[in-house]
């Protein structure tokens, strides 16, 4: 069975209308030397000398940036909290994720360690619907991730911004924001990144990591990503987390560290239902463990409650329901790769 990985760069082959955003090189290597690392942490084998110094930083970043004002709470997740940093003239620079590093573990190594190794990674993701990354620092135990400050927010905030009337009624911006969404999965699943559980945190594909900038839609938070492919078929760190309501059914089942992308896709259904819709999935549900429950016996009856919502809801337009029914299958081997759902005519512009 081919990897992920093969199939994405057999498509990138057969397909010349399909541009890349940027060289794979420097991405498949980072992941490539941070796999070694980890793995042979995880054999108990001896791995290269990773110094934890008290103080550290971007050099690049510092130059650029030596002074700017934290000036604006921005908003909190699992991982730590997000300010605004502005310059002595008031201009927003970007956005600062500050998460507390502390004696945590993650993929079996230091969460110090862990996050000094990643940022080789981070440095070199590059794609025009992933938010891009401009440098870290590291003081005792704080680390800083400062990102391009995208000013319209999370997409969560511009669906249920109208209290009488959530959602998006436009489907073309919905068509669009999906389109976008899928791209920059499609980009990471590429390169054998998935998104959907934690690498460093607890977040996943959501519409409060997806951001808005200029009337575009973004991917943020990676440094939660997980990583598959092309190191190997292993998940490291196969223990499953994320928000409950964009959980696929058979993460409730045990069976989560046998899949990959077919995480993300799930979760990009349940982007496109909430769009519409207006309402997170299974907000009827009182609890955490209700929803889990929910999701459990989607995969006892194969019934997709989600699915007939939207069928019933006369919102969607055909394309869109044949879209979701893709994404939203209950068996995770039914759902596309990103690459097949790219030629889907719900997001193929091109098709028009």
């Amino acid at each position: 069975m081919k990897t992920i990985f093969q199939q994405a760069q057999e498509y990138l082959q057969r397909d010349p209308t399909y541009t890349r955003r940027s060289s794979p090189d420097a991405l498949d290597v980072e992941i490539e030397n941070f796999c070694s690392i980890v793995h042979a942490n995880l054999n108990g084998e001896t791995f290269p000398n990773i110094p934890i110094p008290s103080e550290d930083k971007d050099p690049e970043f510092v130059e650029k940036y030596p002074t700017y004002t934290i000036t604006k709470f921005l908003g909190k997740g699992q991982a730590g909290s997000v300010f605004l940093g502005e310059s002595d003239d008031g201009e927003p620079l970007f956005a600062i994720k500050i998460i507390q590093l502390g004696s945590a573990v993650g993929v079996g190594l230091p969460r110090r360690r862990t996050f000094l190794i990643y940022q080789n990674l981070l440095q070199t993701i590059q794609h025009k619907y992933i938010n891009p990354y401009i440098g870290w620092t590291v003081v005792e135990n704080e680390a800083h991730v400062y990102t391009r400050y995208c000013n319209e927010g999370q997409l969560f905030k511009k669906i249920h911004q109208n209290e009488s009337d959530k959602g998006i009624k436009d489907m073309e911006k919905v068509r669009k924001y999906t389109r976008q969404i899928t791209e920059g999965l499609f980009y990471l699943h590429s390169h054998g990144i998935v998104h959907r559980f934690v690498f460093l945190t607890s977040r996943d594909i959501k519409t409060n990591n997806i951001l808005m900038h200029n009337g575009d839609c973004f991917i943020t938070d990676l440094g939660s990503a997980r990583l598959h492919q092309p190191c190997c078929d292993k998940v490291h760190q196969p223990k499953m987390s994320g928000t409950a309501a964009y959980c696929p059914p058979e993460a409730v089942c045990g069976k989560i560290q046998y899949e990959h992308s077919a995480e993300d896709i799930w979760s990009l259904g349940c982007c496109v239902y909430e769009m519409v819709l207006g309402k997170v999935p299974w907000e009827e549900c009182d609890n955490t463990f209700a929803i889990y429950y929910a999701l459990g016996q989607m995969m006892t009856t194969n019934d997709n409650p989600l699915l007939e919502e939207a069928k019933n809801s006369g919102l969607f337009t055909r394309d869109a329901i044949a879209f979701l029914e893709l994404c939203l299958a209950v068996d995770p081997h039914n759902r596309p790769t990103t690459h097949e759902l790219l030629r889907h005519p719900f997001i193929n512009l091109n098709l028009e």
